[in-house]
């Protein structure tokens, strides 16, 4: 026997939600695949201009329906007290709060430079030794000292006491550019200067030991 009018209306309908069921699926689907909302990040000043800023501005470019919020600070932000989603660090111990996850992203390299009339005036330091007898410059810290290797992985660990402390590298940048002191730099903001002939790398044969990159996040 054929099917009923009854049949065929019920028949209609199951279709019906079927469908239904594979647009509220696709909707889903679609809603995972697409990262949406709003980010909290916290970098430090000098990462964010030179390496960060263009890396979220292609993110926002590719992913429209983000929202970020970026805190540009020099200082360990508590991740989960202000409420920070992800939070990148430079440093070199590792990470202690037990609390966080990480996950590294790089290293930074950083080299000591001074520009060619301070060598000039004061020559270029045979040893490590030598440095002291330089005038310096450094971000804040209570202990002003930089640390040093060689080849053959020999340490030394030298105390300076700067002209100009400050906790912002451009300015600490421009002072060096100005042969006011040695300054230690990271490398993606003198390497212009460098090429330029603007700067010099202090000894040369002696670097300073990379720091990690870490994102952290709850």
């Amino acid at each position: 026997c054929g099917i009923t009018d009854v049949g065929q209306q019920f028949s209609q309908h199951c279709r019906a939600m079927l469908i239904e069921a594979q647009a509220a699926q696709e909707v889903a689907i679609n809603a995972h695949a697409q990262p949406c909302g709003t980010v909290q990040i916290a970098c430090p000043n000098a990462l964010l201009q030179m390496r960060v800023a263009a890396v979220l501005a292609d993110y926002l470019q590719r992913y429209p329906q983000v929202q970020l919020k970026v805190l540009a600070v020099n200082r360990a932000v508590d991740v989960i007290a202000e409420g920070v989603d992800i939070a990148l660090r430079v440093r070199e111990e590792p990470l202690e709060d037990s609390e966080l996850a990480l996950r590294p992203l790089g290293l930074a390299q950083e080299f000591l430079v001074a520009s060619p009339a301070l060598l000039s005036e004061y020559g270029q330091p045979a040893s490590p030794a030598d440095l002291p007898s330089l005038p310096s410059l450094a971000q804040m810290a209570e202990q002003q000292r930089w640390q040093l290797q060689d080849a053959e992985g020999k340490k030394r660990s030298i105390n300076h006491q700067p002209r100009l402390q400050c906790s912002d590298f451009p300015t600490l940048l421009q002072a060096a550019l100005a042969g006011l002191g040695v300054a230690q730099l990271p490398l993606g903001m003198v390497q212009a200067a460098l090429d330029a002939g603007a700067l010099q790398q202090v000894l040369p044969e002696w670097t300073i030991p990379s720091k990690n990159i870490p994102a952290v996040f709850a």
